[in-house]
């Protein structure tokens, strides 16, 4: 299996500590391992989530019960938007820590994303990346990473968003939000495929400390 990894080529996936918010996971400190797969997994049937899919992202032990929870509240929080049982296809690959801690700040971003900037109302993934699509006309890509280089596989990647990507509703424009920056390179060629940079991100989408 080849392994996992952000597919825009990035200079750190910076991990944190967690740290207990006073939100809805508070109460998952304070549970067990087992307890908190049996919640999830709840959680997953209530979003429809098919029975694979929910094994192979609950016995994954990449996936530690933290990433788990904090992806399965962050899919809750979009709240019935088709696509959420993708995402848990995709967040089930994890095969290393950098992969699941990657996966779980993606879902933490789309939260935040839904709640405190546009509502999102599809989620797919094309090219083994997430796209939000809302209703305001916009897709939007949102990536944990601390620095955006132009690469040739980057190049390509974001040539086929500009190009190719699917539009189950009208888009008007492509937004590419990141935690961190972006070099000069990948500031250019982005502008000349059309494809709007938000850098700097986290400080409006705020990920666990």
């Amino acid at each position: 299996m080849e392994a996992m990894s952000p597919l825009f080529s990035i200079a750190h996936v910076s991990p944190y500590p967690w740290e207990a918010e006073d939100n809805e996971l508070n109460i998952h400190v304070r549970l067990t391992a087992t307890e908190l797969s049996r919640r999830n997994r709840e959680a997953l049937r209530q979003m429809r989530v098919p029975d694979p899919v929910a094994d192979r992202f609950l016995e994954n032990r990449l996936l530690s019960p933290r990433h788990q929870t904090v992806i399965v509240e962050a899919m809750k929080a979009l709240r019935g938007i088709p696509g959420r049982s993708a995402f848990i296809q995709y967040a089930a690959r994890a095969d290393s820590e950098d992969a699941a801690l990657l996966f779980q700040e993606m879902a933490e971003l789309l939260a935040d994303y839904h709640r405190s900037v546009a509502p999102i109302q599809r989620l797919d993934i094309y090219l083994n990346i997430p796209i939000a699509y809302t209703g305001q006309g916009s897709a939007v890509i949102l990536l944990p990473i601390d620095r955006l280089l132009w690469t040739e596989r980057t190049s390509g990647i974001a040539t086929s968003l500009g190009q190719t990507l699917p539009k189950p509703q009208p888009v008007r424009k492509i937004e590419v939000w990141m935690t961190g920056d972006a070099s000069d390179r990948a500031h250019a060629g982005l502008q000349q495929l059309g494809i709007t940079l938000i850098e700097h991100a986290g400080q409006r989408l705020p990920l666990l400390d």
